[in-house]
């Protein structure tokens, strides 16, 4: 598994992986209210200070699905034992990024790795103007996944 530091060269600028995968858990509440888990960087330079989908890049021998299950326990502490409820959402295939989506009964998650300086949990609709620019699309088709 790389590290945070490894994504990162000498001269500061982000290396990205050749495949990726990333995960949106999610959360109605008994109001009808859905939620999304975003995460924060702790480094600037890794995305940024905007909230943002949970994501990496697939290691060798690893699946996009299991990777996206490795990054929402990482960056968002959400465990699941299992990466069967993980639904696709959509590939992106320009940035060969696969997300994926999954219920949770609960917004109670354990400490995320220290790549995350928070994890935010925003109403869906409102997500869409406080997340990464590139990250508003992903958002939207889930919003459509869902009604």
């Amino acid at each position: 598994m790389k590290t945070f530091k490894q994504h990162i060269t000498e001269v500061g600028d982000y290396v990205p992986p050749s495949e990726r995968a990333g995960l949106i858990p999610y959360h109605t509440d008994e109001n009808g209210v859905t939620r999304i888990a975003l995460m924060i960087p702790s480094d600037p330079r890794y995305g940024g200070s905007s909230p943002q989908i949970a994501k990496g890049g697939v290691d060798p021998g690893d699946t996009r699905k299991s990777t996206a299950q490795k990054e929402g326990e990482e960056e968002l502490g959400y465990i699941h034992k299992s990466s069967n409820r993980l639904k696709v959402l959509w590939t992106n295939k320009r940035f060969s990024i696969t997300y994926y989506y999954v219920q949770v009964p609960d917004m109670k998650f354990k400490k995320p790795h220290f790549e995350t300086k928070k994890v935010v949990w925003s109403e869906i609709n409102d997500s869409l103007k406080i997340v990464r620019d590139m990250h508003r699309e992903v958002i939207v088709r889930l919003i459509g996944k869902l009604k």
